[in-house]
């Protein structure tokens, strides 16, 4: 698992500063390759790998087209508690993700082109008459996503640490790619974290299925994040959860992290039990500083190695 994280947090790093996440470099000889053949494709030709892009949509829309989609957003009520989201007012912006998630339609990720989604105009008209939720742009870190927050703010007056924005308690973060919706998100803005509530490493291993997080620790697993996405004609639920580290024998306190799981709505066994896709994670210290952030990157890599 450590290896993992360190993989994962060196994609996250690459992406929050703005890099682009590109496949491994070829070398100068395939490239000049690649540049002579593109030069030589026709205007047919190119139109050409538009449309085996539009039918490689249509084929990865077909794999899941038999089966019919569960949403698990209420599912994930019993461990969605005060303890995320610290108060009635931080709880109001669950329920209220939950419903924005069925007004809005994910355009797919990697094929956002060929694919239908809401805009942002969609999701403003959600927010419009809300009270106390202060929208606002962000910078995305990286090019071709604009990203616009919702905050459920205290009303204290009170600034995050050292910038001009609001302490909140709720955060609903959405991002788009060519105008269209393609990740939203809903995690806490002040909470509280009790180490001791941390699931055991031994038993976060065994998870299979929805069913087996739910039932995780002594008492409730406790997530930071919960997020949606569609890649590859995939409808994707993400949820992280706090998990306790494995101390090496030279460290003198494991490092508790979050796992991020990814379920889909269309794919489930018999009983309608939701099952892991896959499945990585982040160190609690690093990732507390941008659960939203922090949930998307995670589940992008995570899709990209499971599909």
């Amino acid at each position: 698992m450590k290896k993992l994280i360190s993989v994962f947090i060196l994609a996250l790093v690459l992406c929050l500063a703005g890099c682009s996440n590109s496949n491994n470099d070829k070398d100068s000889h395939k490239n000049e390759e690649k540049k002579s053949e593109s030069k030589a494709k026709s205007k047919s030709e190119r139109f050409k790998e538009y449309d085996d892009n539009s039918e490689a949509y249509e084929e990865a829309t077909k794999k899941y087209s038999k089966q019919k989609p569960i949403s698990m957003l209420n599912k994930l009520d019993p461990i969605m508690t005060d303890k995320t989201f610290t108060n009635k007012k931080g709880m109001q912006g669950w329920k209220d993700y939950k419903k924005l998630m069925d007004k809005v339609k994910l355009a797919d990720y990697k094929y956002t082109k060929e694919s239908k989604g809401s805009s942002l105009s969609d999701v403003d008209a959600f927010f419009k008459d809300k009270k106390d939720v202060k929208r606002q742009k962000m910078d995305a870190g990286e090019d071709g996503i604009k990203q616009v927050n919702y905050w459920y703010v205290t009303g204290s007056g009170k600034k995050v640490g050292n910038t001009n924005y609001p302490e909140y308690y709720t955060e609903i973060m959405t991002k788009y790619k060519e105008g269209k919706l393609v990740y939203a998100s809903v995690e806490p803005g002040l909470y509280h974290v009790s180490f001791s509530d941390a699931v055991e490493n031994k038993d976060f291993t065994k998870v299979k299925n929805l069913k087996q997080l739910l039932k995780l620790n002594q008492s409730k697993p406790i997530p930071y994040s919960v997020a949606e996405m569609k890649y590859e004609a995939l409808p994707v639920t993400n949820v992280s959860v706090l998990v306790k580290g494995e101390r090496d024998k030279d460290e003198k306190s494991a490092s508790n992290y979050l796992a991020y799981f990814n379920f889909s709505p269309v794919k489930y066994d018999k009983d309608k039990n939701h099952e892991v896709v896959s499945v990585n994670g982040a160190p609690f210290e690093s990732a507390q500083a941008d659960f939203g952030n922090y949930a998307y990157v995670a589940m992008k890599e995570a899709l990209k190695e499971a599909l």
